[in-house]
């Protein structure tokens, strides 16, 4: 299981000045990326991956997981967050971090869109008229 973390942690006084001088948890590269070259060299490993309804629409994250589970012989596990630290929703141009309530909104939305975009398993309609 790999957390997404798109900006430092600003809980120190609400500042990221503690988390970038002590390098205590920065953002890490995409780790979506690896998938591919992982599975191809192993045949019982899991991934589970993090992502946040605010790194990418619906579509892209459902193009993205759809993509990754064929390679990974559908062993890819989703875990869909909101964020909560206001640099990483500045990272990704937005102003402000809506309040919890209307990220919780966000996530429902995000899902009900997402599951209508999933395509289908090939294996379960295979041979099928």
């Amino acid at each position: 299981m790999a957390a997404d973390v798109a900006g430092p942690y600003e809980t120190w006084a609400g500042s990221r000045d503690a988390s970038l001088v002590n390098a205590g948890h920065l953002s890490i590269n995409d780790l979506m990326l690896l998938v591919p070259a992982i599975a191809a060299v192993t045949e019982h490993l899991g991934f589970g991956l993090t992502s946040s309804v605010m790194q990418y629409p619906p579509i892209t994250s459902s193009r993205l997981f759809s993509t990754l589970d064929h390679p990974s012989k559908a062993r890819v596990a989703w875990n869909n967050v909101i964020s909560f630290t206001t640099s990483a929703v500045r990272n990704d141009g937005r102003k402000d971090l809506p309040g919890s309530d209307g990220r919780y909104e966000m996530v429902d939305e995000f899902r009900d869109q997402a599951r209508g975009m999933r395509v289908p398993d090939r294996r379960q309609s295979a041979g099928r008229r």
